[in-house]
């Protein structure tokens, strides 16, 4: 019996990669802009969005203060780009070699495909004015899903031709393409991670944001002095991956002053991440340190309070994010020692020093901790 050959799929971006679009892009969104009394964005940020959904690309280009202007710049963008294209002498040229190439993968059985930022509406007209609306047999736009660089449109580009992952290939201009491409191989990853690490040190004002509170301060109290650095004791991470979905077995960080435990998952396609940090300070004389919820993307994370687990830390009622001893044990024994107080811990010897919880003592209100904890996460992530 003859052997089926796998599909084999071409997917082309639409603006900057088939045709030359950029320079009615770039007079589009000023004549949408100015309709607004809007400042016109300068031709090099225009273009750096080409690839994006439009919405996201008018987010990243409107001035500070401006957001409520999204969908009346959205609509005066479309109506704009159709004007453009309706004018007489309007030139939107393929590049050169653009024909030739499709011509030549068609006849070598591959099958074609675009993913683009654009409408439907926009692709289709482009296709079918220069002749290519036969060349491509999935087409993928803006109206069908998330734009890029999330990676749904390639997904459903390949599923809808049976094409497999390591049988396709992007060809885009843009970062945004390239990423997409990254997150739609991470998303279909299975397997695990584990990391075991023994002593080290860490910047002690990153630390500090995950303990509760500003750096300085919590620094002189956990360890009567301000260190620039915090001895790490030791580190212990499993992640099981399926279909791209990471979930916590195994997250515990033990420094000097605190112990951190973690859970949670993280999508490695779309980068959204739900995790929570609780903290465990070793001091007698404060315990401001409550668990926090991380939610969000890499790019754009959010935190708050485990409010539930928090009024529980208040009333006295500890509680603490529990691990396998087995799991933990088996991953220091990739060659982290006896010595590792992370597995003295996990395998039931008397609780040292470096990993008892902190003596339980009046705490602040909730909202005064809340306030405690805001201003160090937002600087840890960059906002």
């Amino acid at each position: 019996m003859a052997r089926v050959s796998p599909t084999r799929l071409v997917v082309f971006d639409c603006d900057g990669t088939l045709v030359d679009s950029q320079h009615v892009i770039v007079e589009a969104m000023n004549t949408a802009f100015r309709s607004h009394s809007l400042q016109e964005p300068d031709a090099t940020s225009t273009r750096r969005t080409v690839g994006l959904s439009l919405a996201e690309a008018i987010v990243r280009l409107l001035p500070d203060g401006s957001q409520n202007h999204l969908d009346v710049v959205v609509d005066a963008y479309k109506d704009a780009s159709v004007a453009l294209r309706s004018q007489p002498g309007h030139e939107e040229p393929l590049y050169p070699g653009v024909v030739n190439v499709l011509e030549m993968l068609l006849e070598q059985e591959f099958k074609l495909g675009v993913a683009t930022g654009k409408s439907r509406r926009g692709l289709i007209a482009t296709l079918e004015r220069h002749g290519l609306s036969d060349h491509f047999v999935t087409l993928k736009t803006a109206d069908d899903g998330p734009g890029k660089p999330n990676p749904d449109i390639l997904n459903d580009a390949m599923a809808e031709t049976g094409a497999a992952p390591e049988s396709t290939i992007m060809i885009g201009d843009t970062t945004f393409d390239i990423t997409m491409v990254v997150r739609a191989l991470m998303a279909g990853l299975n397997g695990k991670t584990q990391v075991a690490m023994g002593a080290g040190r860490m910047k002690s004002t990153a630390i500090d944001t995950f303990v509760g509170g500003p750096a300085k301060i919590l620094t002189e109290l956990f360890v009567s002095k301000q260190s620039e650095y915090t001895v790490i004791n030791c580190v212990v991470s499993q992640f099981d991956i399926t279909n791209g979905l990471a979930t916590s077995k195994a997250l515990l960080f033990d420094t000097d002053y605190a112990t951190i435990s973690g859970k949670g998952t993280i999508n490695l396609g779309t980068e959204a991440f739900d995790m929570e940090v609780d903290p465990q300070p070793k001091s007698a004389t404060i315990n401001t340190a409550i668990p926090i919820v991380l939610t969000g993307t890499l790019a754009s994370p959010s935190y708050g309070v485990n409010k539930l687990a928090a009024a529980r830390k208040v009333g006295g009622i500890l509680g603490a994010i529990v691990f396998s001893p087995a799991l933990v044990v088996g991953l220091l024994e990739t060659g982290t020692g006896e010595d590792n107080p992370c597995a003295k811990g996990a395998k039931g010897a008397p609780a040292s020093k470096e990993l008892m919880p902190a003596a339980k003592e009046e705490a602040s209100p909730l909202k005064a901790i809340e306030k405690g904890i805001g201003n160090p996460l937002k600087k840890l992530f960059g906002n």
